[in-house]
């Protein structure tokens, strides 16, 4: 009987491994490592239609949304564009390529009306102290604003651990920032 159980959940553990993965989008060269985080469902930083779903026993899965849709992290679900908000995330095709950001739609006091105007949520040109550099936007984030010739862009630190430190121009991890312990 022992042997009986023992083949029956290796064959359980198998199939449920089997199930997950043939629709599991490949990280295209952004692994995220689920080690560090809770369980759960993560954006991923890369692809505003990908997921990370972090699993104790599985470990990281990644899941890409059907259709058109988008993953909005604040909900942590799969929904119609126009009701998620991808801040700096780019929307790709399966394997990040052909980016673009989101656009959104302006309000407008006349309901008949739709105007639609195009938001470059990446512009931190306002950030940028000198022509060329890379510069906090504010103390303990982990975007910040990358410089050139004025033109400012917003880019992610590479672990969503660690925050952009200006005074040594790299990422570090939020507890050797004093104004994360604030």
């Amino acid at each position: 009987m022992n042997k009986c159980t023992i083949v029956l959940s290796l064959s359980l553990v198998a199939a449920l491994q089997v199930n997950a993965k043939p629709t599991d989008p490949e990280d295209c060269g952004h692994p995220f490592d689920c080690d560090a985080f809770s369980p759960g469902l993560y954006a991923d930083p890369y692809n505003c239609r990908k997921y990370w779903d972090c699993d104790v026993n599985l470990g990281g899965i990644h899941h890409i949304c059907e259709e058109d849709y988008l993953f909005d992290d604040k909900n942590k679900y799969c929904d119609h564009p126009e009701n998620v908000n991808c801040q700096w995330r780019p929307i790709c095709d399966d394997c990040d390529k052909d980016c673009y950001m989101q656009t959104t739609v302006a309000p407008t006091k006349d309901p008949n009306v739709s105007t639609t105007q195009a938001v470059d949520d990446k512009d931190c040109s306002s950030y940028c102290k000198y022509p060329t550099g890379d510069f906090e936007i504010g103390c303990c984030n982990t975007l910040f604003c990358k410089c050139l010739n004025g033109k400012g862009t917003i880019l992610p630190c590479q672990s969503p651990l660690t925050v952009f430190v200006e005074r040594i121009d790299a990422c570090d991890w939020d507890f050797n920032v004093a104004c994360c312990k604030a």
